[in-house]
């Protein structure tokens, strides 16, 4: 069941990409900055402070991002707490990019989130956020190429980041995409919750029969 709701999301995917293919542009490029409401770059509570740390806000890490659509699971938490005292918070359809050590992941935040500092989250403008994705996610051999320009672990700090440039979409051919694009996202996210739920229950039936042994 798991991996066949897997392929559905694969094959939704495969279709909004291709949608995104057919996207036409302007001469024009703009940087990243300019489709989007802000960047900001991630950030790890103190870990010295219990009060923090294994609440109900994910904590993602790249790991966490590796392969998916949407972020929708993470192996840590923090509080409530963590996340009001901060000012680097993610919010369902930021767009996740990691920028430091393993570079060029791409994947949106499904809930409220932080990210460690390995991530550079994008607010994007609403009608450039699915446009954005695939751009980013094709921009993954330019990213690393600018993560190796001198420092010993691969970097694309947060002005560097916000300055890449993005080819602008035609206004109409745009809107055609989103008009495909948002209820494919929307159904692939649907999808992903599900996915997570089966594993669960997958989880608790494997520990629940390794205990009885």
């Amino acid at each position: 069941m798991i991996e066949l709701k897997q392929k559905e999301i694969d094959s939704l995917a495969h279709i909004s990409f291709l949608e995104y293919k057919k996207i036409t542009f302007k001469e024009q490029t703009a940087r990243l900055a300019s489709f989007s409401k802000d960047i900001i770059c991630g950030t790890t509570p103190s870990t010295k402070d219990c009060s923090l740390w294994n609440g109900d806000v994910p904590f993602i890490t790249v790991d966490a991002m590796a392969n998916r659509i949407f972020t929708t699971t993470s192996t840590r938490t923090i509080t409530k707490k963590a996340y009001i005292n901060s000012n680097r918070n993610v919010h369902k359809d930021f767009i996740m990019v990691s920028c430091i050590g393993t570079v060029g992941v791409v994947s949106l935040a499904s809930k409220d989130s932080q990210t460690n500092q390995q991530i550079n989250s994008i607010n994007p403008i609403d009608k450039f956020k699915y446009f954005l994705f695939w751009s980013l996610k094709e921009k993954k051999e330019e990213l690393q190429l600018l993560s190796k320009s001198g420092s010993a672990t691969p970097n694309v700090n947060k002005e560097t980041f916000s300055k890449i440039l993005i080819k602008t979409p035609d206004d109409i051919s745009l809107r055609d995409f989103n008009k495909i694009a948002f209820p494919l996202f929307s159904k692939i996210l649907v999808i992903q919750n599900e996915i997570d739920c089966l594993n669960k229950q997958r989880n608790l039936l494997l520990k629940k029969y390794f205990c009885s042994e």
